[in-house]
């Protein structure tokens, strides 16, 4: 099996791809690159640490080292007005390639093979969900969408498809590229989860034939316990029914395991992080989706950081231990750091030293 690539890796790859977003600058006024603006707000979504990057410039005037160059490879850290100014005219569509990349990344580790699910099939859930609302007039744009409410009210809002490989029996989802709800121009109507859903499946517009099967589970007092149901356009049989229920259930591990997690568990997707007038805030959803899909790669794939996870718990928890190191105390790499988090939880190789 081939090696997957490490933390550094796939930070040197958002290097490369963020080095080649569009730049609007047409004067000298370059001394930002664009790798180093975008390497900078995708650091605040890794570490969840909204003051990340002035906390990185502490760090150098007081000991001339700092974590944004050290870990996410941000040579100069720019202001936060020229991150939004710089990243509003990129489209998100710039970055995707990135979570091709970290879906190679899981299938060289082996978790994708083993995600195989009914008849060595891959389950692909696709939900919506919404990263971005408000309902003042001023802060809107024209890729956001708009729910008009019996009180006259309108919010604006951004949603996306997040679309997740999920499989029975594994806790982990496999973020991949999601699709951005946005108004579509002949449309007679707004667009919708539906019409996004199928450009993400390359615009499948025949109807499926599908089977439909029910599931109930009862104690041994007749109490029903879990009710549901589920079409497919599998044939149902006795041998592969017990196998669709179970890949219908993992359906809701997009919820569980990935949409929840995002909005409540160390990465608030809804909050506004800055909107701009293009594409600024899908930009930075797209950044906050990678953030999670590279967590995700090192629960599976660095031992250290599962360890760590381990003993820390609560995934807010762990967030809290990152940005209280990193404000205080540079460290030379990811690995660097790891290590000196399990020295000082006492795990790994430092708690058989220590025993």
């Amino acid at each position: 099996m081939k090696q997957p690539p490490g933390f550094d890796d796939l930070i040197a790859r958002v290097r490369a791809v963020a080095g080649a977003l569009p730049d609007p600058r047409t004067g000298d006024n370059t001394q930002y690159s664009m790798a180093d603006i975008a390497l900078a707000a995708f650091s605040v979504f890794f570490t969840q640490c909204p003051s990340f990057l002035s906390f990185q410039q502490n760090l150098e005037q007081a000991r001339g080292r700092n974590n944004a160059r050290s870990l996410f490879q941000v040579e100069r850290i720019p202001s936060d007005n020229h991150i939004r100014q710089m990243l509003d005219p990129v489209a998100p569509e710039h970055l995707m390639e990135l979570f091709d990349d970290l879906h190679r990344a899981f299938d060289e580790h082996g978790l994708l093979p083993a995600m195989r699910a009914v008849q060595n099939t891959r389950l692909i859930a696709l939900d919506a969900t919404w990263y971005f609302s408000s309902q003042s007039k001023n802060i809107h744009c024209p890729n956001c969408s708009c729910l008009q409410h019996a009180d006259g009210k309108v919010t604006h809002f951004h949603s996306a498809i997040t679309p997740v490989i999920v499989s029975p029996g594994h806790a982990q989802g496999v973020p991949l590229r999601p699709e951005f709800i946005v108004p579509q121009d002949g449309h007679a109507r707004q667009d919708c989860e539906i019409a996004a859903a199928k450009r993400w499946l390359t615009d499948a517009a025949d109807a499926l034939p599908v089977n439909w099967c029910d599931v109930t589970v009862t104690n041994d007092a007749g109490k029903i316990l879990y009710h549901s149901s589920f079409i497919t356009d599998w044939k149902i049989t006795t041998d592969t029914v017990a196998g669709l229920v179970s890949a219908g259930r993992a359906r809701w591990k997009i919820e569980n395991e990935n949409n929840n997690v995002l909005k409540t568990k160390g990465y608030p997707l809804e909050h506004n992080f800055g909107h701009g007038q293009e594409h600024f805030s899908s930009l930075l959803a797209t950044l906050n989706l990678l953030a999670f899909a590279l967590h995700t790669f090192l629960e599976v794939s660095d031992a250290d950081y599962q360890l760590i996870r381990g003993k820390v718990g609560a995934r807010r928890k762990f967030f809290q231990h990152i940005q209280a190191l990193t404000t205080y105390l540079p460290f030379e790499n990811w690995a660097r750091l790891m290590d000196f988090m399990m020295s000082g939880l006492e795990i790994g190789p430092h708690a058989a030293q220590k025993s």
